[in-house]
């Protein structure tokens, strides 16, 4: 083994539980979390989680780097580390889906009322006219491979355009998702949904993206 300086000893506090015992964990610790503070919320549980399952991914595969498996004892570590990462994708997923179905189950005033507003049945999320325009973008057939840059770009606009009142990525993808607009099995928008974040407008305004969004504007 390469003399890195990595004591085996300061890895092996880093490697991942089984998944089974991560949900057995969770469950102890939320209800810890719950009880320490009035204000605290699983989501908010749920975005520390987040950020710590990455700083462990980021070590882990730093550490991958490390260990060279043709040399004597590196392959138990190194299935180790793989097992490892391994586990926090699947914790990531279940965190990821976790946050979908709180948000779904607050989604109750987001949904349309139709008496209220024919042209925007969803008025904690858009303003004035932007659900009308959400609505004929999502219907073009653009970025059919990509829905992570199609869903990006749309929020992305709009909040440009001050058409969105609701601009939190938790909210709108949760929105999304529970009026089938995303499709949240698709591979592009699980990783989405893990990073947490709508791509930025300067990967996304493209002139081809753009010049749709004015023909639509002008329809």
């Amino acid at each position: 083994m390469k003399n890195t300086g990595i004591n085996f000893f300061d890895f092996i506090k880093h490697y991942r539980p089984k998944f089974t015992d991560y949900l057995n964990w969770y469950a102890i610790e939320l209800k810890k979390f719950l009880e320490d503070y009035e204000d605290n919320t699983e989501l908010f549980f749920i975005k520390q989680e987040k950020s710590r399952l990455n700083i462990n991914r980021k070590l882990i595969i730093k550490q991958l780097t490390i260990f060279d498996e043709a040399e004597q004892n590196s392959y138990r570590i190194l299935n180790m580390l793989r097992n490892s990462l391994s586990t926090n994708d699947k914790i990531e997923q279940f965190l990821v889906k976790r946050e979908i179905e709180i948000i779904n189950k607050s989604n109750e005033v987001l949904e349309p009322n139709i008496a209220k507003d024919l042209k925007n049945p969803y008025p904690d999320i858009f303003k004035d006219d932007g659900f009308e325009v959400f609505s004929k973008l999502i219907k073009l057939p653009f970025d059919e491979n990509r829905p992570d840059q199609k869903i990006s770009f749309i929020f992305q606009k709009l909040k440009q355009e001050d058409k969105l009142r609701n601009t939190k990525f938790l909210d709108l993808v949760g929105w999304g998702v529970n009026n089938k607009f995303i499709d949240n099995s698709h591979e592009k928008i699980k990783e989405l949904l893990i990073n947490g974040y709508f791509h930025s407008p300067s990967k996304i305004f493209s002139k081809s993206r753009l010049a749709l969004y004015d023909s639509i504007i002008v329809a």
